[in-house]
């Protein structure tokens, strides 16, 4: 009786086994993906350096600017970043301070600019103005 329940539990893990393989497979979102964002996140780790004080900036200077906004998106820099919400002058201080790269220096600063100026004009809500900052 207990050899045939584990041949039983033996045949339903294989079979189990072998379908998830299988659906993994049709989705098309195996290992692949997860090579590749780990791919991804070292060679973003290498964008990233500490200055004098220690604290980690971001250089854009050698990357093609159509790849600085997903860089930034996966970046721990953008949380810490969007952590700063309502003090936009200490947003823009730490975009000048951490991120080395001018053109996207400029284009979050003129984010900065544009969320805080209809932020506190009223024409936007908090949750907005997070989702404009966040999208870049």
């Amino acid at each position: 009786m207990r050899s045939e329940l584990l041949l039983y539990i033996i045949i339903a893990s294989l079979f189990g086994y072998f379908l998830l393989g299988y659906v993994k497979k049709s989705e098309g979102e195996g290992d692949k993906s997860v090579f590749g964002h780990k791919a991804s996140i070292r060679a973003d780790a290498k964008l990233h350096h500490k200055d004098s004080i220690g604290q980690i900036i971001l250089d854009f200077t050698a990357t093609p600017q159509e790849e600085q906004a997903d860089i930034w998106k996966r970046s721990p820099l953008h949380q810490e970043f969007m952590d700063l919400f309502p003090d936009f002058a200490a947003k823009r201080d730490f975009v000048q301070d951490r991120i080395i790269g001018e053109n996207f220096q400029q284009q979050l600063l003129e984010r900065i600019n544009a969320v805080e100026y209809d932020f506190f004009s009223g024409n936007i809500t908090q949750r907005e103005a997070k989702e404009k900052l966040d999208l870049l």
